[in-house]
């Protein structure tokens, strides 16, 4: 189906209005790195949060879904599934440490956790490391997906239509700063989520609905967890068959070796850019509810009718736009279209503003040129705004494919993500620790990747998860105890400012009794809430998807876990800061 005007005239005015709404913010934006980077930390969590989903939602995301899907089954997804279970440890447990450290990005944390030298090096190794690689790999695998859609939309080369999509955005972002890029998110992901549900509706009505749809598939397809050889125990051999494997890394591995695993450097700038510990939480909650139950099942549904309607396609990427321009009537498909665009938008900006934000206050303002003026630090934000985008249109042009680019970042950091969490609960890792978990971490997954890549080593992406995250442990524990820790007075700062709870006995004679007495019980209540929070978001994710594909009794039954541990966060407390409680 082509474009009809009703569809281009959604697409106009849907881009039209939203660079309206971001320029709208520029010269508030322009106040101050503050305002740009972190909308003067008055983001209430609605907004916080819905920016937080519009930013992970983005226009590749339904594409690699349904590639899963198409390639695994529904059991797939496990590969960002299991991501939830760090999320919830962020909503209780490192929310509320994040706002009070009052940085403006994760980064700076590293100055003060750790101090001398090592601390300075590392901040700007791991800015320049995040906001370049990482970012702009990032950045360009989403640029691609949009490349692909606009592909089979258009029938344009993406050589043409990346550096045009790449164009749009950065106009936006370079003006309006955090403030203009919160406030489109919301925009963004409304009309990116509403689409996303209508395509869901109309791919279900074209197979002849859920019943049909269920009916038409294989079972290994519909089911959400692999199921090892009849007969077997799980001391056999034979029971680790390699989708068991996967499951066990992506559910007890990956979740606290994943580069974000600390909520990651996004979602920590709206935590900061929050009002209080209280938003923080609450923002960060809505925003994983968001992003696993809410997100899940129309992608999943339309990749489940895309192999009804295509059961052979050379790319599986792209069997979503594919259907989408082969089932949408003219109006609904403009939407559609609109939607991808507003998923796009509102991670690319996000993107391009957090990568500044490294550069900025981690690397120039820091080590460059230190005591300039706002106006100055104001046009150099602009001026990293406008060489990152270079930097993504570039990478983008080379990428081949979504997938492979995200499953290789996941693996990339995947020897750092259990120092990003240590380092809030045992004081004995120092700056040295970091460093040396990001140079192995690098080494060994892009060793195990050439290994693949050129040599045809054949080793599975668990196998690349598992290996680099021990791996790197075992270097990053040497390094920690071969090196000297980290002053206490030091440290005593950072718990002063942080109250974090774990280890941390050689620090506590230097803290005051209501310092103490605030971490005192919170290793308990914090495991305990993080434990019902998944629970009950697993529950209600799955409950929903049994009610969608044909076991009702068994839908209702895990809803109903998710009430009753809601409930129990509720009445517990868990929902409640020292913010909160006043």
């Amino acid at each position: 189906m082509t474009l009809s005007i009703l569809d281009w005239s959604i697409i106009v005015i849907y881009i039209a209005t939203v660079l309206v709404v971001g320029l709208a913010y520029t010269r508030r934006a322009q106040r101050s790195t503050q305002e740009y980077f972190l909308s003067a930390r008055s983001l209430p969590w609605w907004l916080a949060g819905t920016s937080m989903v519009a930013t992970s939602f983005s226009v590749d995301t339904p594409l690699l879904v349904t590639g899963w899907t198409r390639t695994g089954g529904i059991q797939a997804n496990w590969v960002w599934w299991g991501l939830g279970v760090s999320g919830l440890f962020s909503v209780f447990a490192l929310s509320r440490l994040w706002r009070r450290a009052s940085v403006v990005t994760d980064v700076e944390l590293t100055e003060l956790r750790y101090s001398g030298r090592s601390a300075r090096m590392l901040r700007a190794f791991r800015g320049f490391w995040l906001a370049i690689p990482v970012n702009t790999i990032a950045m360009a695998m989403v640029l691609r997906g949009m490349g692909k859609v606009a592909k089979a939309v258009t029938g344009l080369p993406e050589e043409l239509t990346l550096p045009i999509a790449g164009g749009v955005v950065f106009i936006c972002t370079y003006a309006s700063g955090l403030w203009g890029v919160v406030f489109t998110d919301f925009i963004e992901y409304i009309i990116a989520q509403g689409s996303a549900i209508v395509f869901a509706f109309f791919a279900v009505r074209h197979v002849g609905g859920l019943s049909s749809l269920v009916r038409s598939v294989s079972h290994d397809m519909v089911t959400v967890f692999p199921h090892p050889p009849a007969h077997t125990s799980i001391w056999e051999a034979g029971f680790w068959t390699p989708a068991v494997v996967a499951l066990a890394v992506y559910a007890f591995v990956q979740w606290w070796a994943y580069l974000n695993s600390d909520g990651g450097g996004k979602i920590i700038q709206r935590l900061s850019a929050s009002k209080d510990e209280q938003h923080a939480m609450w923002g960060l909650l809505w925003f994983n509810v968001a992003h696993y139950v809410i997100r899940t099942w129309p992608w999943i549904l339309c990749a489940l009718v895309s192999l009804i309607v295509y059961p052979v396609i050379a790319d599986p990427e792209m069997a979503y736009p594919q259907l989408m321009m082969d089932i949408m009537p003219a109006g609904w498909l403009g939407l559609m279209i609109a939607g991808f665009v507003a998923a796009f938008m509102s991670t690319i900006n996000s993107q391009l503003n957090w990568g500044a934000s490294y550069v900025i206050n981690d690397i120039y303002r820091r080590f460059v040129t230190k005591e300039a003026s706002d106006r100055h630090y104001m046009l150099a934000s602009r001026v990293t705004v406008l060489v990152l985008s270079a930097l993504t249109v570039g990478v983008a042009l080379i990428i081949d494919s979504v997938r492979e680019a995200f499953m290789f970042i996941l693996a990339f950091g995947a020897g750092t993500g259990a120092v990003y969490l240590l380092r809030w609960f045992w004081w004995r890792i120092n700056a040295w620790t970091e460093i040396s978990a990001m140079i192995a971490s690098t080494v060994i997954s892009s060793t195990l990747y050439l290994l693949n890549r050129y040599a045809d080593a054949g080793i599975s992406y668990p196998a690349i998860i598992t290996i680099t995250a021990f791996g790197s442990a075992v270097v990053w524990l040497v390094v920690t105890f071969a090196t000297p820790a980290v002053p206490i007075p030091q440290l005593a700062e950072f718990c002063r400012r942080t109250r974090p709870w774990g280890f941390w006995s050689p620090v506590m004679a230097s803290l005051d009794g209501a310092t103490k007495a605030s971490t005192h019980g919170e290793a308990f209540r914090v495991v305990t809430w993080s434990v019902l929070g998944a629970v009950g978001l697993f529950a209600l994710m799955f409950g929903i998807g049994k009610l969608l594909l044909g076991s009702p009794w068994l839908g209702l039954a895990l809803v109903a876990v998710a009430a009753v541990c809601s409930a129990v966060l509720i009445l517990s407390g868990g929902l409640r800061t020292e913010a909160g409680q006043r």
